[in-house]
Protein backbone atom coordinates (compact mmCIF):
# COMPACT_ATOMS: atom_id res chain seq x y z
CA UNK A 1 0.00 0.00 0.00
CA UNK A 2 1.26 3.45 -0.93
CA UNK A 3 0.97 6.62 1.13
CA UNK A 4 0.43 10.06 -0.38
CA UNK A 5 4.17 10.80 -0.21
CA UNK A 6 4.98 7.46 -1.86
CA UNK A 7 2.52 8.28 -4.64
CA UNK A 8 4.03 11.74 -5.05
CA UNK A 9 7.44 10.18 -5.67
CA UNK A 10 6.09 7.39 -7.91
CA UNK A 11 4.13 9.83 -10.10
CA UNK A 12 6.88 12.45 -10.21
CA UNK A 13 4.74 15.18 -8.67
CA UNK A 14 5.91 18.09 -6.56
CA UNK A 15 3.24 18.29 -3.87
CA UNK A 16 0.89 16.03 -1.95
CA UNK A 17 -1.94 18.34 -3.04
CA UNK A 18 -1.36 17.32 -6.67
CA UNK A 19 -1.68 13.66 -5.65
CA UNK A 20 -4.91 14.35 -3.77
CA UNK A 21 -6.32 16.19 -6.82
CA UNK A 22 -5.61 13.15 -8.99
CA UNK A 23 -7.16 10.79 -6.45
CA UNK A 24 -10.27 12.99 -6.28
CA UNK A 25 -10.46 13.11 -10.10
CA UNK A 26 -10.82 9.31 -10.35
CA UNK A 27 -12.16 8.47 -6.90
CA UNK A 28 -15.01 6.45 -8.42
CA UNK A 29 -12.45 4.17 -10.09
CA UNK A 30 -10.21 3.99 -7.02
CA UNK A 31 -12.84 3.22 -4.36
CA UNK A 32 -11.88 -0.44 -4.07
CA UNK A 33 -8.17 0.45 -4.05
CA UNK A 34 -8.30 3.04 -1.26
CA UNK A 35 -7.88 2.26 2.43
CA UNK A 36 -7.36 4.23 5.60
CA UNK A 37 -4.28 3.50 7.64
CA UNK A 38 -3.04 4.62 11.04
CA UNK A 39 -4.05 8.18 11.97
CA UNK A 40 -6.59 8.14 9.11
CA UNK A 41 -3.79 8.15 6.55
CA UNK A 42 -4.94 7.50 2.97
CA UNK A 43 -3.41 4.36 1.44
CA UNK A 44 -3.61 3.24 -2.20
CA UNK A 45 -3.09 -0.31 -3.47
CA UNK A 46 -0.69 -1.15 -6.33
CA UNK A 47 -3.68 -1.42 -8.71
CA UNK A 48 -4.70 2.07 -7.64
CA UNK A 49 -1.19 3.30 -8.38
CA UNK A 50 -1.51 1.85 -11.90
CA UNK A 51 -4.75 3.78 -12.40
CA UNK A 52 -3.10 6.98 -11.14
CA UNK A 53 -0.20 6.39 -13.53
CA UNK A 54 -2.63 6.05 -16.46
CA UNK A 55 -4.30 9.30 -15.39
CA UNK A 56 -0.91 11.01 -15.15
CA UNK A 57 0.08 9.77 -18.63
CA UNK A 58 -3.15 11.15 -20.10
CA UNK A 59 -2.57 14.44 -18.30
CA UNK A 60 1.02 14.68 -19.51
CA UNK A 61 -0.27 13.85 -22.99
CA UNK A 62 -2.11 17.16 -23.08
CA UNK A 63 -5.47 16.53 -21.44
CA UNK A 64 -6.70 18.43 -18.42
CA UNK A 65 -7.29 16.41 -15.28
CA UNK A 66 -11.05 16.51 -15.77
CA UNK A 67 -10.73 15.37 -19.40
CA UNK A 68 -8.30 12.60 -18.48
CA UNK A 69 -10.54 11.40 -15.65
CA UNK A 70 -13.56 11.40 -17.99
CA UNK A 71 -11.63 9.22 -20.44
CA UNK A 72 -10.67 6.83 -17.66
CA UNK A 73 -14.21 6.66 -16.29
CA UNK A 74 -15.54 5.97 -19.81
CA UNK A 75 -13.15 3.04 -20.26
CA UNK A 76 -13.87 1.76 -16.76
CA UNK A 77 -17.60 1.90 -17.55
CA UNK A 78 -17.10 0.01 -20.82
CA UNK A 79 -14.96 -2.66 -19.16
CA UNK A 80 -17.49 -3.07 -16.35
CA UNK A 81 -20.47 -3.23 -18.73
CA UNK A 82 -18.73 -5.73 -21.02
CA UNK A 83 -17.76 -8.06 -18.20
CA UNK A 84 -21.08 -8.02 -16.33
CA UNK A 85 -23.74 -10.21 -17.97
CA UNK A 86 -27.40 -9.25 -17.76
CA UNK A 87 -28.30 -12.66 -16.36
CA UNK A 88 -26.65 -16.03 -16.12
CA UNK A 89 -28.76 -17.46 -19.00
CA UNK A 90 -28.03 -14.68 -21.49
CA UNK A 91 -24.92 -13.53 -23.22
CA UNK A 92 -23.05 -10.37 -22.34
CA UNK A 93 -24.87 -7.10 -22.26
CA UNK A 94 -24.90 -5.73 -25.83
CA UNK A 95 -25.78 -2.15 -24.87
CA UNK A 96 -22.16 -0.99 -24.98
CA UNK A 97 -22.19 -0.26 -28.73
CA UNK A 98 -25.12 2.22 -28.59
CA UNK A 99 -23.58 3.84 -25.51
CA UNK A 100 -20.36 4.31 -27.48
CA UNK A 101 -22.27 5.75 -30.44
CA UNK A 102 -24.05 8.21 -28.14
CA UNK A 103 -20.77 9.17 -26.48
CA UNK A 104 -19.04 9.65 -29.85
CA UNK A 105 -21.79 11.80 -31.42
CA UNK A 106 -20.87 15.07 -29.62
CA UNK A 107 -17.20 14.43 -30.27
CA UNK A 108 -17.82 13.94 -33.99
CA UNK A 109 -19.89 17.12 -34.12
CA UNK A 110 -17.19 19.08 -32.30
CA UNK A 111 -14.49 17.63 -34.55
CA UNK A 112 -16.42 18.63 -37.68
CA UNK A 113 -16.92 22.18 -36.39
CA UNK A 114 -13.23 22.44 -35.48
CA UNK A 115 -12.19 21.27 -38.95
CA UNK A 116 -14.49 23.86 -40.51
CA UNK A 117 -13.09 26.59 -38.25
CA UNK A 118 -9.51 25.64 -39.13
CA UNK A 119 -10.34 25.79 -42.84
CA UNK A 120 -11.85 29.27 -42.43
CA UNK A 121 -8.85 30.49 -40.43
CA UNK A 122 -6.40 29.09 -42.98
CA UNK A 123 -8.23 30.80 -45.84
CA UNK A 124 -8.17 34.09 -43.91
CA UNK A 125 -4.46 33.70 -43.27
CA UNK A 126 -3.83 33.09 -46.98
CA UNK A 127 -5.84 36.18 -47.87
CA UNK A 128 -3.94 38.31 -45.35
CA UNK A 129 -0.58 37.14 -46.64
CA UNK A 130 -1.39 38.00 -50.26
CA UNK A 131 0.82 40.90 -51.47
CA UNK A 132 -0.73 44.34 -51.98
CA UNK A 133 -0.57 45.53 -55.63
CA UNK A 134 2.19 48.10 -56.04
CA UNK A 135 3.79 47.27 -52.69
CA UNK A 136 4.76 43.57 -52.54
CA UNK A 137 6.64 43.92 -49.21
CA UNK A 138 3.61 44.81 -47.08
CA UNK A 139 1.08 42.14 -46.11
CA UNK A 140 -2.53 42.94 -46.88
CA UNK A 141 -4.42 42.68 -43.61
CA UNK A 142 -6.76 44.74 -41.50
CA UNK A 143 -4.10 45.64 -38.92
CA UNK A 144 -1.81 47.28 -41.52
CA UNK A 145 -4.44 49.18 -43.51
CA UNK A 146 -4.42 52.10 -41.05
CA UNK A 147 -0.65 52.25 -41.38
CA UNK A 148 -0.86 52.51 -45.17
CA UNK A 149 -3.33 55.41 -44.91
CA UNK A 150 -1.08 57.16 -42.41
CA UNK A 151 1.93 56.59 -44.65
CA UNK A 152 0.11 58.14 -47.64
CA UNK A 153 -0.80 61.20 -45.56
CA UNK A 154 2.77 61.65 -44.32
CA UNK A 155 4.15 61.38 -47.88
CA UNK A 156 2.13 64.47 -48.80
CA UNK A 157 3.94 66.73 -46.30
Amino acid sequence: MYTINDLREQLGLLTAHQVRNRIDAIRSILTEHLRRGPNNQLLVSPEGLDALRRLQELHEGGLTLSEASAVMREYAYKDDAASTPVSCKTRRNSTTAPVQAIADAPQRTELASLKERIARLESRAEQRNAPVPGNANVAHNAELRWWLLLQEESDGF
